[in-house]
């Protein structure tokens, strides 16, 4: 039976994890070190990460800007010149990557939420510590969060979810 249970995992793993990845656990730790108090006694750090906080979010509004089509390229250059503060060739770079790469500063945010939830949820459960749930997931590498719910926390909902969505893709196994 584990055998069995280990290639329906490995089925599984390929079929979800080769088209989807998880981003966001920088975000997630810089948040996690200021929240523990790691730079408690550093105000200068903490402002640091806070301001590496902040460019993640500008990178949000001007990357949801290019893809709508709400900001030009001209427009998201003098943004990130403006509110970072910035040089205008370095806000041209971050510019151009995110037009290049459409909804990556976005899925940065999004995997900081999910691996939120994912450890909101799994530390409901008695059992499960802080340590567990970072061990399960850096010893996992890029591993979609709707796969560690579905194997740490027995939870289905998030696939279910994307089956439905993706109508060519086949059922997941078990």
């Amino acid at each position: 039976a584990p055998a069995a249970a280990q290639r329906r995992r490995g089925r599984r793993r390929r079929q979800v994890g080769l088209r989807d990845r998880n981003e966001g656990i920088a975000f997630y730790n810089e948040a996690l070190m200021v929240t523990a108090g790691l730079f408690a006694d550093a105000p200068r750090s903490r402002v640091f990460v806070r301001n590496f906080s902040r460019l993640r979010s500008l990178r949000v509004l001007a990357d949801i800007g290019l893809i709508t089509g709400s900001m030009s390229l001209d427009d998201a250059v003098s943004f990130f010149a403006e509110s970072v503060p910035m040089d205008t060739q370095t806000a041209f770079l971050e510019t151009t990557m995110y037009l290049g790469n459409p909804g990556l500063a976005l899925s940065y945010l999004v995997g900081k939420s999910e691996l939120l939830r994912f450890a909101g949820d799994a530390l409901r459960r008695r059992t499960v510590t802080l340590q567990s749930v970072h061990d399960r997931v850096w010893l996992n590498g890029n591993l979609p969060f709707s796969l560690h719910r579905l194997e740490f926390l027995d939870d289905r909902k998030d696939i279910d979810l994307v089956q439905e969505r993706r109508a060519p893709l086949s059922s997941i196994p078990e």
